[in-house]
């Protein structure tokens, strides 16, 4: 589990395991959502298939969001989320694989909406290893989650301050790929 507060780079390290992982044989499959920006400034969220490479606009700004308000910031696309939910339906990697999801935050866990496939998959162990992206405030959902199903987990909190982010990345990686 990959955490940290909201833009503290856990897209970011996810798509650095994912490129790691590549070429080196071993199938994986997800979603993962970065950001798409305008300068500075994040002005929508996509949604990558990472196996197939295919993205989507899965969020755009709310028009009547105020920093200081109660209006969610953004609107997410219905449409993309069935898209997406569909890509993780027809995942076919067995249990030899690697199973990437970012991001699981409020959506999933208190509204029971957005990757719901993918909290499935990650519930049924349907993978050799997952790699997943979880906002801070939902970790120790995410945790009872993983506890029920006996999952095993190993938390990378990047607000922790990090030595060595590379380092830390290449750690990942051999641990992942040393078990194929």
């Amino acid at each position: 589990m990959i955490t940290g507060r909201q833009n503290s780079g856990k897209t970011v390290m996810m798509m650095e395991i994912i490129e790691g992982v590549q070429h080196s044989g071993i199938p994986f499959g997800g979603l993962i959502s970065p950001g798409e920006y305008r300068g500075n400034e994040r002005i929508a969220i996509q949604v990558w298939d990472v196996a197939t490479k295919e993205k989507r606009i899965l969020a755009d700004i709310n028009p009547v969001w105020k920093a200081d308000k109660s209006a969610k910031k953004w609107l997410m696309r219905e449409a993309t989320i069935e898209w997406g939910n569909k890509q993780l339906k027809n995942m076919r990697f067995e249990s030899s694989g690697i199973f990437f999801l970012d991001e699981i935050g409020i959506y999933e866990v208190m509204e029971r909406k957005g990757w719901q496939s993918g909290l499935a998959i990650l519930q049924e162990k349907r993978y050799r290893h997952a790699v997943i992206t979880v906002r801070k405030d939902m970790l120790s959902k995410i945790i009872q989650i993983c506890e029920k199903a006996n999952i095993s987990y190993q938390i990378i909190d990047l607000d922790d301050g990090m030595q060595e982010k590379k380092s830390y990345i290449d750690g990942i990686l051999h641990d992942l790929l040393m078990e194929h």
